[in-house]
């Protein structure tokens, strides 16, 4: 049941994304729909969620269930070691980041190649379950000793929804897509409901041979399905699992490092992952970068924890980008829409967004809180970093410059007074139509920033002779105020801050 409510759950975000697509026909899928609504800091944040967590850890999953394929066989009556796991796991990635720095044409060979064994594994499985069925093998499909917590249900869905990640992947080629208000959809339900049957077909030729209880116990379940019904050829299975698989952690590090690549082309990531290689002209900084993090990740050796952890960054992300459809037909009423779906699709896909990133907190709540806390680390950090990049980019023109000289101040009262001025006139001119209570607040806010910069800087004038002749250089940064009104006040600081001190006042200040 799970497999097939995770299915009709994925076809559910996959036509929020089609009427989205077919709106905001540019490629970047969910980034551009984010900054599309809601501005380039969210969008930002998106992006290297997905580039940071996101795909490495889910590489790194795919890396683990490959060693698992290829050790189980040679460990048929006890788990594979640990240790063994995971080196593995980094030959596998560090073996294919080798062929996608030196070669392209390699890395797209094996692509189609492994793709193959992954279709012949799934298809001869489906085959032999159908032959289970005939013979009436159906003891193991009653719903006995069912678990009906929900935090249980919520954290099962982890599992079956990864399983279905990739439905939101050609929203990111939207643009080479020929006709997508007639092809989208189509692609969508012919994909969406063909993995679903496969998947759920596969299922059912498992449990054709094995109970629920060995499922659940198996570390590499198609190969304990190969033991019990193959005999001698029982290696064909994991063999060909392990191919897809490999062929698996190819396809992640071949697309997130043109996530990566492109991302930095736009100035969102740093500048260093858009070169490429001279001789070979691959983008060799993002490939060695997206398979630096998936070796990271592999100090997690439990694959389960590791979908917990994507899990929780993958569907909030996701369900913030279906976040995007109610509220552009609320804002943007008469935006062009080629495709048009029901209201019930998005706001039913929130709603279970929600259940599965927020449920699973209490049957998981290590895996799961550690993802939360990840996350939170990595939005004050991308916080910051779009912060100081938004800065250097914007036009002397769409700015106005204040310069904060302090000379010689002898005086603390006239430290103050200097202060007091300073502040009143930028939060006039910028709070302008605010309440009186808001101007204030801003007002103190602004006055203790300032001075805390006037006092630093006194402090390094007496340490450093002849400093006041010479100040440090500055560094130039800018703050945004967003007021009560549509338009958005833009002031340039000429500082001389550290970048940690420039995260710091930024911090004061919001």
């Amino acid at each position: 049941m799970v497999w097939v409510a995770s299915g009709i759950f994925s076809m559910f975000g996959a036509y929020c994304y089609a009427e989205l697509g077919c709106m905001i026909s540019k490629s970047g899928a969910d980034y551009a729909y984010i900054m599309e609504t809601f501005g380039p800091f969210l969008a930002f944040i998106r992006l290297w969620i997905e580039c940071m967590i996101v795909r490495p850890c889910s590489q790194a999953i795919v890396a683990l269930t490959f060693s698992v394929y290829v050790l189980k066989p040679f460990f048929p009556e006890c788990q594979p070691p640990d240790e063994s796991v995971r080196m593995l796991a980094v030959c596998c990635i560090l073996v294919l980041t080798f062929i996608n720095c030196y070669e392209v044409k390699w890395a797209t060979m094996v692509q189609d190649y492994f793709t193959y064994a992954k279709l012949f594994a799934l298809f001869l499985i489906i085959l032999t379950g159908m032959y289970q069925l005939y013979l009436g093998h159906t003891e193991h499909f009653t719903f006995d000793d069912t678990k009906t917590d929900v935090t249980e249900i919520a954290l099962s869905f982890y599992s079956g929804l990864f399983a279905y990640n990739g439905w939101n992947y050609l929203n990111f080629i939207i643009e080479e897509l020929k006709d997508p208000v007639r092809n989208l959809p189509k692609a969508i339900a012919i994909s969406c409901s063909l993995v679903t049957f496969v998947y759920v077909m596969a299922n059912v030729a498992f449990f054709t041979t094995l109970s629920p209880v060995e499922i659940l116990g198996s570390e590499a379940v198609a190969v304990t399905f190969a033991n019990r019904l193959y005999g001698y050829m029982a290696w064909v299975i994991p063999m060909f699992v392990a191919m897809s698989t490999f062929g698996a952690v190819n396809g992640v590090l071949l697309t997130s490092s043109r996530l990566f690549y492109a991302g930095a082309c736009e100035g969102q990531m740093p500048e260093i992952l858009t070169m490429i290689q001279i001789k070979r002209l691959t983008p060799a900084p993002a490939v060695l970068t997206i398979a630096l993090l998936s070796l990271l990740y592999l100090c997690v050796s439990d694959i389960f924890a590791l979908i917990n952890y994507v899990g929780f960054a993958t569907w909030l992300s996701i369900g913030v980008a279906v976040l995007c459809l109610p509220v552009l037909r609320y804002t943007q009423p008469n935006l062009h829409r080629p495709l048009k779906v029901n209201l019930f699709f998005p706001i039913f896909y929130i709603i279970c967004s929600v259940f599965v990133t927020v449920v699973p907190m209490i049957a998981s709540p290590v895996e799961t809180g550690e993802s939360s806390v990840i996350y939170q680390k990595q939005t004050q950090f991308t916080s910051h970093s779009f912060l100081l990049r938004r800065l250097w980019s914007l036009n002397d023109s769409d700015q106005r410059t204040c310069v904060l000289g302090i000379h010689r101040l002898e005086e603390q009262a006239e430290m103050c007074e200097i202060t007091h001025q300073w502040s009143y006139q930028v939060v006039t001119k910028t709070y302008d139509g605010c309440s009186s209570k808001d101007k204030q607040q801003q007002l103190g806010c602004f006055r203790s920033c300032y001075l805390w910069w006037v006092r630093t800087r006194r402090r390094r004038c007496e340490k450093t002779p002849g400093s006041r002749q010479n100040p440090p250089r500055r560094i130039k940064t800018a703050i945004y105020h967003h007021s009560h009104s549509p338009r958005v006040s833009k002031i340039r600081f000429w500082l001389a801050f550290s970048p940690g001190r420039i995260a710091i006042f930024y911090q004061l200040l919001f």
